[in-house]
């Protein structure tokens, strides 16, 4: 699945800046998160993934701000993926077609234990993803109902019993 990797190469643009890569934005919001402005420069000169995770590893302040970046690190990897699927039609439908069937059959595998009871699943898998996909891109802050009517909604695509999806409330905060 390299295309699924970080390292692939794809240029994406988060906050107007350009990035040659998932690797190269996550190194790069690393090192300004840490205050490390020189290793962040050293990041966007490479396009060469490994170099740009070496100087991330290696970037200043880490011991001062760890429990920063790792407050944040997976809200920084999930932008940074947001707008290299977003970006790119291309990526965004390889990914459909390899998260599709692997949904499907967690889904599939749920009705047969009763979990869910629906038809037509891996309509309502790809449905889901691309509601979600659309709902979840951007920097929106959701109310408690916001969170409720989503719940609510894949349970009734689902076909779960009320009640059941309600883990995604920790997901979304």
């Amino acid at each position: 699945y390299g295309f699924l990797s970080n390292w692939y190469p794809s240029n994406i643009v988060v906050d107007g800046k350009r990035f040659s890569s998932t690797e190269q934005y996550i190194m790069y919001r690393k090192c300004m998160i840490l205050d490390d402005e020189a290793s962040a420069k050293q990041v966007m000169a490479t396009d060469d993934p490994e170099q740009q995770q070496a100087i991330g590893r290696n970037a200043k302040n880490y011991e001062d701000r760890k429990a920063i970046w790792e407050g944040i690190c997976q809200v920084v990897a999930m932008r940074g993926l947001l707008a290299k699927f977003s970006q790119h039609d291309d990526l965004r439908q390889k990914l459909l077609e390899t998260i599709v069937p692997l949904l499907s059959e967690a889904v599939e595998e749920g009705t047969a234990q009763g979990i869910f009871s629906c038809d037509h699943i891996p309509e309502r898998v790809r449905m889901l993803l691309l509601i979600s996909t659309a709902l979840f891109d951007g920097d929106r802050r959701f109310t408690e109902g916001d969170v409720a009517v989503y719940i609510d909604m894949t349970e009734k695509l689902l076909g779960a019993a009320p009640g059941a999806m309600g883990f995604i409330r920790q997901l979304i905060r």
